[in-house]
């Protein structure tokens, strides 16, 4: 069967060991085998250096459950701010001394933007020309060469990047085709994509491609997933209020699979068998109610692609 898991939201965490124990004793019982950790939730990396004293907490608490563990890196981190290039570098590195630490074989990667997030308000921003673009996707591809090697008992899984209405191609990872050459250039077998069908949704509207031929030519660079869904209408950049947002079904809502529009199921049926990874359930901290039941829907989605594809199924 394949393993099913949840990723625990950073704010919810904030830092606090005793919220940390609070939200993995919320997951027992439910059929998760994994919970993803977001390292920007755990305050285990500080001025991008491993605070000992920290980790030792952190994994201590880890230690006395039966998940399994990937990782999310911090949302912050971008290899192509080339004002912090350095500091984004030793936190890339930390973030995998903490995955060897924990025995966690998963580090969730937000790859480079070509406008960094924090710098989308200033009006003035010049976006870099193609051949500086080349130029930074080279310097990010070296980096993770080296990381890739120096870890090769940690899968680097390069996830694919939502779009903002305001700021089209700002990352590459917007479009799975530049992703998936990216991965190519880097060549190294620990070095793949974390799928995520929220932000798929979103890019396969914004830049009119077909989902499904996305999912087909990424497939078997695939290492992790990430589920959650949405309407598939992009949002700009500063609108992050849940609650404005819903309404009139913008942006990145990371609801429960089904709530919206993203072909989940269709998703993992192209996936298949071949498919070892994990499905990790991304929701926001505002959906972990319905949790159980998306625990449940998924296991059936997966139970009808093992029936379809040993020929006992419907082809649905």
């Amino acid at each position: 069967m394949k393993r099913i898991g949840y990723r625990i939201d950073d704010q919810k965490i904030d830092g606090s060991l005793n919220n940390l124990t609070g939200e993995l004793d919320s997951l027992k019982g439910l059929g998760l085998r994994c919970v993803e950790l977001p390292v920007h939730g755990l305050d285990v990396i500080k001025n991008c250096e491993i605070d000992g004293k920290a980790l030792k907490g952190v994994a201590d608490i880890l230690g006395r459950y039966d998940f399994e563990y990937s990782v999310h890196c911090a949302d912050s981190m971008d290899l192509m701010d080339e004002g912090n290039f350095h500091d984004n570098l030793k936190v890339f590195s930390s973030s995998l001394e903490f995955c060897s630490h924990i025995k966690s074989g998963v580090f969730v990667y937000h790859p480079g933007r070509f406008i960094p997030e924090g710098e989308f308000h200033f009006k003035d921003r010049i976006a870099p020309d193609e051949a500086r673009r080349q130029e930074l996707l080279a310097m990010e591809a070296s980096c993770i060469k080296d990381l890739a090697d120096k870890y090769p008992g940690v899968r680097i899984c390069m996830e694919n990047a939502r779009p903002y209405k305001d700021m089209a191609r700002y990352c590459y990872a917007e479009e799975m085709d530049r992703l998936v050459k990216q991965v190519e250039t880097i060549r190294r077998v620990n070095v793949g994509i974390t799928l995520d069908t929220g932000h798929l949704n979103l890019s396969a509207g914004y830049y009119n491609f077909d989902i499904m031929k996305a999912v087909d030519t990424a497939k078997k660079y695939i290492f992790h997933v990430h589920l959650h869904d949405n309407f598939g209408k992009v949002c700009y950049y500063h609108e992050k209020k849940q609650t404005h947002l819903i309404p009139l079904g913008k942006g990145d809502c990371h609801m429960p699979i089904g709530s919206g529009n993203a072909p989940i199921k269709a998703v993992i049926n192209c996936l298949g068998a071949e498919y070892e990874g994990i499905y990790v359930l991304e929701y926001r901290g505002r959906y972990k109610e319905f949790l159980k039941g998306s625990v449940e829907k998924l296991m059936h989605f997966l139970s009808d692609t093992e029936q379809k594809e040993t020929g006992n199924g419907k082809n649905i």
